[in-house]
């Protein structure tokens, strides 16, 4: 088995965590009703710098699927996703994963190079055979680099 197809241990992380899909609504967080009418939510709006959506009725706020959001890969149980597998849109918004999946937050830097890996044959672009896979080396949470090191965004 090559490096990159070998599991790594959770260790003395939870092997399973409570679905997250919504968080109740922050009263006064600003939020920018889209001029298009969205399928999904029954009110379609945008905080600054954030894909995210807001129902009024139900007081439910959650992440939306659009380009470069991360999001927990999991099983079909819905406490399945443990953190260790994530995932990046990297082409048309799957918005029906909304509510359904977590997203965990959004690339902010260096799509251009995850959006540019080859898809995969398999159904919704997955790899089918090991020689498929792109081992991607290094990835950095923003937090976790030094203040220093960090690029400047706006």
């Amino acid at each position: 088995m090559g490096r990159s197809q070998r599991k790594k241990p959770v260790k003395t992380a939870k092997k399973t965590l409570a679905p997250e899909f919504t968080v109740p609504a922050v009263k006064g967080m600003p939020f920018t009703r889209l001029p298009d009418m969205d399928g999904y939510p029954s009110r379609s709006v945008s905080p600054p710098a954030s894909t995210a959506a807001r129902d009024s009725e139900s007081g439910q706020t959650w992440l939306t699927h659009c380009y470069g959001a991360v999001g927990v890969g999991r099983d079909n149980a819905l406490d399945s996703g443990s953190g260790a597998e994530l995932y990046v849109v990297t082409g048309h918004a799957p918005r029906h994963l909304d509510r359904n999946i977590a997203l965990v937050g959004r690339v902010v830097s260096g799509m251009s190079l995850l959006s540019s890996l080859p898809r995969g044959t398999g159904p919704l672009g997955f790899y089918e055979k090991p020689e498929q896979h792109v081992p991607i080396r290094a990835i950095r949470i923003a937090a976790d680099v030094p203040p220093e090191e960090r690029t400047r965004l706006e």
